[in-house]
């Protein structure tokens, strides 16, 4: 009847992430899913499950609007979803990776590690400018359409990588702050000895996993087979930029290399304070 003729409301993008900030509970579970199983999509049930489970959906004006946010039409047209497909009889979606960058951003648990290998991922483009460089290819013509690319890129892989290893110095720090927490807090004896050993556990597989390779990587010397380190390049990049009088990109090389080695700092004090487990 008349529900079917019904124009289901459409919000854009903008107004849909206001929303979705609001009811944010369901893309923190959605990640937490996505990590749990090493994947980029999710079953439509289990997401639909996500939004039902939301407290305020048992208002019934709360739940239809959050229904309209949350319809899978609605998603896509606001570029929210950026697929949807028929996966062994199920239906399954896929979030903007921005939106999902978004929403860990907003919950320090969710920040994605930076492990030796996320970390080699982020150097990787910026060891490919420094061969082409090397090989005579990265144009040197300030002004060019070519200069601008090749340096926008640049800029982007900088500002990216700093926003990451930010990010991951405050997942850090809550996680040290926990594990003194849970470290002081007195159980009974037998129980006292078992945490302690857990704490311990994870201790330790934190600072071997993502501690010490973010020591290394914004230490003075980093090296690596691929290339030389952040710090390094930077070093080289704001010559390159200097031989041609591009004073504002080398001054920007400097500003960035100023930034990665103040971070330093911060990531030696967590692992000092970590290396005492």
């Amino acid at each position: 009847g008349s529900s079917m003729s019904e124009v289901k409301k459409q919000f854009g993008c903008v107004e849909t992430i206001q929303k979705l900030l609001v009811y944010r509970d369901v893309l923190f579970d959605v990640i937490r899913y996505m990590d749990v199983n090493r994947t980029s999509s999710i079953p439509e049930f289990e997401f639909q499950k996500y939004v039902l489970r939301m407290p305020a959906s048992s208002i019934k004006e709360v739940a239809k609007e959050l229904l309209a946010v949350f319809d899978i039409d609605n998603l896509k047209q606001s570029r929210i979803l950026t697929d949807q497909k028929m996966l062994d009889g199920h239906s399954v979606i896929m979030f903007n990776p921005h939106v999902i960058g978004l929403f860990r951003l907003c919950e320090t648990s969710l920040i994605r590690s930076l492990n030796v290998q996320a970390l080699n991922n982020a150097m990787s483009p910026i060891w490919a400018m420094m061969k082409s460089h090397t090989e005579g290819k990265l144009s040197l013509v300030k002004g060019s359409e070519d200069y601008k690319e090749w340096t926008d890129e640049l800029i982007n892989h900088l500002s990216d990588l700093i926003g990451r290893i930010k990010s991951n110095i405050d997942k850090l720090q809550n996680m040290s702050m926990l594990i003194e927490q849970q470290a002081c807090s007195s159980t009974e004896i037998t129980r006292q000895f078992e945490l302690k050993k857990e704490i311990f556990k994870r201790a330790s597989s934190i600072y071997r996993r993502e501690i010490k390779p973010l020591v290394t990587f914004l230490g003075r010397h980093a090296n690596y087979d691929q290339g030389s380190g952040i710090t390094k390049c930077l070093e080289l990049f704001a010559s390159i930029f200097k031989s041609i009088d591009d004073s504002v990109l080398a001054d920007m090389m400097l500003t960035y290399h100023v930034q990665f080695c103040d971070m330093h700092t911060p990531i030696k004090q967590i692992a000092d304070e970590i290396s005492v487990f």
